[in-house]
């Protein structure tokens, strides 16, 4: 699935500020990312990332639940 630029930049930024130690900065692009691509399992999957080094346990186990659901649909099923 191809992005909108406004969700890839989200995207990149929110990775940039995980890496950079910035969880509660990257959460908010990554939220806005999501609300641009709702159904972008990379999205949620970095997002659950961030709300995990955030210590949002809860927002985290929700991302990462929303990513798992995105993938199956994504993953045809006869795939080994």
């Amino acid at each position: 699935m191809k992005l909108a630029p406004g969700a890839a930049a989200a995207r990149a930024l929110g990775r940039l500020q995980i890496a950079l130690g910035q969880a509660e900065r990257a959460v908010t692009e990554l939220e806005a990312a999501a609300r641009l691509a709702p159904d972008s399992p990379e999205i949620w999957f970095v997002l659950a990332q961030a709300h995990t080094r955030a210590g949002r346990k809860e927002a985290a186990a929700h991302a990462r639940a929303e990513f798992l659901r995105l993938e199956k649909l994504r993953t045809p099923l006869n795939t080994p």
